[in-house]
């Protein structure tokens, strides 16, 4: 089943539901941004890439996250393409036990993936389609293959240095939202643990695609800081 996603998606909010595979996506038009909550000099640099993050932001549920780590995404293992920003409901900071734990479905987390050159749009989501499908069994492949072309067509073309990529997971629903210079803010909404699991799973568990173990010392780095 393919959705029409090209000819509906700036029509308003879209619900579309797929027996087949249990999800259901919603695409909004998001024409607004959100703003900072955090000053400036409140941030991390990831190095090899030097994007920078902010140690607490406003996740898409409104909720308050708090940055556990970062991590670079590398091109051949040479050359950075985007930073991962791993951000938990500061609330489950000090109890969750290790960021894979995300992948139980019972914590609020965020990631933020921060591109440092251009990217094809038909390259990013090919490379997620695949880490996914791994991830995930048989039966699913179809339900990955349509969050796919949800996912390309709100991105809707190159992925350029400054732009963010975001997923947010909490329950059951996952929003994907993308962030560009001068733009306004676009997301979509999937109902399906299974898909994000899935997601987060490409960047959290033992064949992450970028060194978890970054996310894993950064976790108990942020526990052993003072209170903030």
């Amino acid at each position: 089943m393919m959705f029409g996603f090209r000819q509906a998606l700036w029509k308003g909010a879209l619900s579309i539901g797929a027996a087949t595979t249990g999800i259901s996506i919603m695409i909004h038009g998001g024409q607004y941004h959100i703003p900072a909550t955090c000053s400036t000099n409140d941030i991390v640099t990831e190095r090899e890439s030097s994007k920078t993050f902010s140690k607490i932001i406003t996740m898409a549920s409104g909720v308050e996250g708090a940055l556990i780590g970062t991590a670079c995404r590398r091109r051949f293992g040479l050359i950075p393409v985007y930073s991962v920003g791993l951000y938990i409901s500061k609330s489950d900071v000090k109890s969750i036990p290790s960021p894979e734990s995300i992948l139980h479905g019972l914590y609020e987390a965020e990631l933020q993936l921060k591109f440092c050159r251009k990217v094809e749009v038909e390259t990013m989501v090919a490379s997620i389609q695949e880490a996914m499908k791994v991830r995930v069994d048989t039966e699913q492949h179809n339900a990955v293959d349509n969050f796919s072309e949800a996912l390309k067509d709100l991105v809707d073309g190159p992925l350029h240095d400054g732009t963010t990529l975001g997923f947010h997971w909490e329950s059951s629903v996952l929003t994907v939202y993308i962030e560009e210079d001068d733009s306004p803010r676009r997301d979509l909404g999937i109902r399906s643990e299974i898909l994000s699991r899935a997601v987060f799973a490409v960047y959290l568990d033992a064949n992450a695609v970028v060194p978890r173990e970054k996310f894993v010392q950064g976790l108990s780095t942020y526990r052993d800081a003072p209170a903030q």
